[in-house]
């Protein structure tokens, strides 16, 4: 049996995107976040940045985004980035 990609969960690029894999996420109209994916919803991707945010409540924030607003990242920059920044 073929294993179909949902068309919802691949990057800028068309590449299939799965739990645990590093991206970049766009972050309003200026920014960009390096983030982590945590979750795959029917429509939608749950990531949390490297950068750990916590709420006033110190719970960690994660975010929603589509897809088609991140790309996945890899090589030693971002391996390195994430050892700096990760908890």
């Amino acid at each position: 049996m073929i294993e179909e990609v949902n068309p919802n969960h691949v990057d800028l690029l068309g590449r299939e995107l799965k739990v645990g894999m590093p991206v970049a996420v766009s972050a309003g109209t200026t920014g960009l976040k390096i983030c982590t994916i945590k979750a795959l919803t029917p429509k939608m991707v749950r990531v949390e940045p490297v950068k750990k945010q916590t709420n006033w409540r110190g719970a960690i924030k994660t975010y929603l985004e589509y897809g088609n607003q991140m790309v996945i990242i890899g090589g030693e920059d971002v391996l390195m980035y994430v050892l700096k920044h990760g908890s």
